[in-house]
């Protein structure tokens, strides 16, 4: 800043690619992938072992394209890598960092390739190919495991069955984030990666990294949460710069861009603003974040229907206090998914706040917060009181309500997300499902990362100093990187995810 248990399965007719968020170019992040983090997270967290649950099956499972299911942590059926004395495996386990080594996280894909040699999947950025990935039809495409496994709460995971050898490849991914590494492995016993292998790629040299974009906005650091995150700062960019964060500057002023990569950043301040004046301009995009702007500002918004087809097709939006015009102001089924005050505050809120854990996704939510030592004695998540608004009451329909405020008061959604389209996507040729199939994602906070209570417009990426993320830091980077991931192309196993 500035000064489930789940279901533990592999579905063999789904997308393995799918977990690269549908689709593009490959990045050459191979053997140690680059610098090195400290490999731990930044409050002495000790991760869990992630070990047990699912039996090696030796079916050989690993030899078609399947799409992994949010696990504990525990081996994926896999390949075999023939016998070991007393029932043993060949096996690797670890735990999953963000970028900045950090802390750890939840869902994120760990695998062998089949091909040892061969180049993964390429990963196209953008939300063209999630648009396309939104057909049944168009679902199942190659790509193939020996081993795999899907992190827990505590980033944990274990890998059973591998194979022996030198630097086998292993592969981190959570969405478009993917990182290849090189491994050392020892015949029947497990092998604990190093945490400075297992953190998602920092920059483009490292691995793959989502095509994202940015609103700056003058009162919270979203911008310099993304550092704080992990993210270089020669990836924040100009449009035509490169990088794989392009800064847009807001209204109110928003911080321009200095420190980062090249180009100068694009100009959201007025009306006309590049980013979101057509469709095509944001299916560059895999994911938007919307700084608040300390006002709607909707004189640079004159159409928002382009962000809504956007998102119908496959986009992904973080938008903080103020954005939530994109939504109240919207069209119709936006307008729908909460409760929107037509009078909001701007803070501050003194909580206490709480996590909904009345859905799985906000269990683990809870779980992870608890891992990483951002939750009180009492459950309660502490978020400074001048960095939360007040400007939805209640989520409403299939929107789900991540954190809340435990007060009196009845305006108490401070987090929620839904999927879209709205409603699902329409049947093709009037057929019926028993859930329906979405595309995209918006995620919603009235929490701040940091900066509510006072406007500011210095440049960014130069003004981030980093240090020890906040608690409402961490709650955000659970939900960024939990938006980060796979399109959907299946139905999601409860609203919001």
């Amino acid at each position: 800043m500035r000064q489930r248990s789940a279901v533990r399965i592999a579905i063999v007719s789904a997308a393995f690619a799918v977990l690269s968020g549908c689709g593009g170019t490959t990045t050459g992040a191979t053997a140690d992938g680059g610098g090195t983090p400290d490999g731990t997270t930044d409050d002495g967290t000790q991760p869990a072992d992630g070990q047990g649950g699912v039996a090696d099956s030796g079916q050989g499972a690993g030899d078609a394209p399947v799409m992994f299911v949010p696990g504990d942590g525990a081996a994926l059926p896999g390949a075999g890598r023939g016998t070991c004395p007393d029932g043993g495996t060949t096996s690797l386990s670890g735990t999953v960092y963000d970028p900045a080594g950090k802390n750890p996280l939840y869902n994120a894909v760990v695998y062998i390739p089949s091909d040892p040699q061969g180049p993964l999947p390429a990963i196209t950025p953008g939300t063209g190919s999630c648009s396309a990935s939104c057909d049944p039809a168009l679902s199942t495409v190659s790509g193939t495991y020996v081993a795999g496994a899907v992190t827990d709460a505590s980033g944990a995971f274990r890998l059973s069955g591998v194979p022996a050898g030198k630097s086998i490849p292993l592969v981190f991914q959570l969405g478009k984030w993917r990182r290849k590494v090189a491994v050392d492995t020892q015949d029947c016993a497990d092998t604990a990666v190093p945490a400075a292998l297992t953190r998602l790629p920092r920059n483009q040299q490292e691995g793959d990294v989502p095509q994202m974009a940015i609103v700056t906005g003058a009162c919270d650091e979203l911008a310099c949460f993304m550092r704080d995150i992990g993210l270089d700062a020669t990836e924040f960019s100009g449009p035509a710069g490169g990088g794989r964060l392009h800064v847009y500057r807001g209204a109110g002023p928003g911080p321009d861009l200095a420190g980062g990569g090249a180009g100068a950043a694009g100009d959201c301040s007025v009306a006309g603003c590049p980013l979101w004046s057509t469709k095509a301009a944001l299916e560059k995009y895999d994911l938007v974040l919307m700084g608040c702007e300390c006002g709607e500002h909707n004189e640079t918004k004159p159409d928002m229907g382009p962000m809504h087809d956007w998102l119908d097709e496959g986009g992904r939006v973080l938008a903080t206090h103020y954005q939530d015009t994109w939504f109240k102001n919207g069209p119709a089924d936006f307008q729908g998914v909460a409760g929107w005050l037509a009078s909001e505050t701007d803070g501050p809120t003194p909580g206490p706040f709480q996590i909904d854990t009345t859905f799985l996704a906000g269990n683990n939510l809870r779980a992870w917060l608890s891992g990483t030592r951002a939750l009180n004695f009492d459950g309660t998540i502490t978020l400074a009181a001048a960095d939360v608004s007040t400007s939805v009451s209640s989520a409403s329909g299939s929107t789900q309500r991540w954190i809340y405020d435990k007060s009196s008061s009845s305006l108490n959604t401070k987090a929620l997300s839904f999927a879209t389209p709205v409603g699902g996507l329409p049947l093709p040729d009037g057929g019926s499902e028993s859930s329906p199939r979405y595309c995209g994602r918006a995620m919603f906070t009235d929490v701040h990362a940091g900066g509510g209570g006072v406007s500011s417009a210095a440049s960014v990426p130069a003004s981030c100093m980093g240090g020890t993320m906040s608690a409402e830091e961490k709650a955000l980077e659970y939900l960024f990187f939990d938006l980060s991931g796979p399109c959907f192309v299946q139905p999601p196993p409860h609203p919001g995810f």
